[in-house]
C-alpha cells in the first residue's frame, strides 16, 4: 500500500516496483470509474491523476536509480572487451573478498564462470629471467652436480680439450670456466618449468603473473563458454536502460511501469543481477504480474471516495 501517496522511503528496489505497479492501478481504476460517474468533476478527476502520476514519477526514479546502479556494477564486472582488463576485474574481485589474494590463490585457484586455474597454470606465465639467474647461480656453485653436461659443453666451445687427457670437471676448474659454464647451461639446458617444481614454483609467482595466466588462459576459456551470452546480456541492458532514459515527467504512469518492468525483466534474464544485488528473483517478478487489488479497490473509495 502506498500510504496517503507517500513517496518512497528505501532503496528497496522491489518495494519500489510494487509501489509503482499499485499507482498504476489505482490511476486506471480511477479513471474508469471515474468514466461512468456524473459526480467526478473532470478537474478534480484531473488533479488525483496529476497527485497520483507525482508520486509515481519519485517512485520510478527510485526504480531507475537502483536499476542503473545495478548495471553498473554488473557491468564493471562484466568488462569482457580487454583480456588485460578482464583479468584485472577478475583480480580486484579476489582483493575484495580475501585478506592475502595471493595466498588464496595458491590455496584454491580461481573459479570464474564454472571454469577455473590453479597455481600450475601460471608456469607457462612467469617471468623467466629471474629463474635464469637463480639457477646459473646454482650451476655455479654446484658444477659437479652438472658434470653429465660438462662433455657436450667442452666439445662445443673447446676443441683442444682431450677426455683421456684430464676429467671434464679438472679441465673446468682448472680454467675458471664455472661462470661461462653456468651461463651456457642455462641457454640450453634450462627448463623454467621444471625448475619452478623442483624448488617450489609457488615462491616465485606474482600477482603480475597470476593476471597474465587469467587473461592468456582463464579469459580465452570464459569467453569461449560465456562471451555470447555476456554479449547479449550488455546490448539488452543498453535497450532497456534507452527505455529508461526516454520517460519524462510527462508521461503516464503506465510508460513509467513497463520501461521498469522491462528493466527488472532484464535484470533476472541476465545472470540473475536481481538476486545478485538486490535479493529477490523470479517470484518476486511474477507477483508484480499477480498483485492482489481488493485492499487497493478499498482505498480509492476511502480516500478518493470515487
Amino acid at each position: 500500500m502506498v500510504s496517503e501517496m507517500g513517496g518512497p522511503e528505501t532503496y528497496e528496489l522491489m518495494e519500489n516496483a510494487e509501489a509503482l505497479h499499485e499507482l498504476e492501478y489505482k490511476a486506471q481504476a480511477i479513471m474508469r470509474k471515474a468514466a461512468g460517474s456524473p459526480f467526478v468533476h473532470p478537474k478534480r478527476l484531473e488533479n488525483i491523476i496529476a497527485r497520483i502520476t507525482s508520486t509515481a514519477w519519485e517512485y520510478f526514479e527510485a526504480c531507475k536509480e537502483g536499476i542503473e546502479t545495478a548495471y553498473g556494477d554488473w557491468n564493471a564486472k562484466h568488462q569482457i572487451e580487454s583480456a588485460d582488463r578482464w583479468a584485472e576485474m577478475v583480480w580486484e574481485s579476489i582483493e575484495e573478498t580475501s585478506d592475502d589474494p595471493m595466498e588464496s590463490f595458491q590455496e584454491r585457484g580461481i573459479q570464474w564462470g564454472g571454469i577455473g586455474i590453479d597455481s600450475t597454470d601460471v608456469l607457462p606465465y612467469v617471468d623467466a629471467s629471474e629463474l635464469k639467474s637463480a639457477q646459473k647461480e646454482d650451476v655455479y656453485s654446484n658444477v659437479e652436480a652438472y658434470e653429465y653436461d660438462l662433455d657436450d659443453f667442452l666439445n662445443k666451445h673447446y676443441k683442444d680439450w682431450k677426455r683421456e687427457t684430464v676429467l671434464a670437471l679438472e679441465y673446468v676448474e682448472e680454467h675458471d670456466l664455472a661462470d661461462e659454464f653456468a651461463e651456457w647451461w642455462v641457454e640450453n639446458r634450462f627448463d623454467p618449468i621444471e625448475y619452478m617444481r623442483d624448488v617450489g614454483f609457488q615462491s616465485f609467482l606474482t600477482e603480475w603473473d597470476v593476471k597474465k595466466a587469467i587473461a592468456g588462459k582463464l579469459y580465452p576459456a570464459y569467453m569461449a563458454n560465456w562471451g555470447g551470452a555476456v554479449k547479449g546480456i550488455k546490448e539488452d541492458i543498453k535497450e532497456a536502460e534507452k527505455k529508461l532514459d526516454s520517460i519524462t515527467y510527462e508521461d503516464n504512469i503506465s510508460q513509467m511501469t513497463a520501461a521498469v518492468s522491462l528493466a527488472l525483466n532484464v535484470m533476472h534474464v541476465g545472470g540473475n543481477i536481481t538476486g545478485e544485488y538486490f535479493g529477490f528473483g523470479l517470484e518476486a517478478l511474477d507477483r508484480l504480474s499477480n498483485l492482489e487489488v481488493d485492499e487497493w479497490d478499498e482505498e480509492i473509495k476511502e480516500e478518493f471516495r470515487i
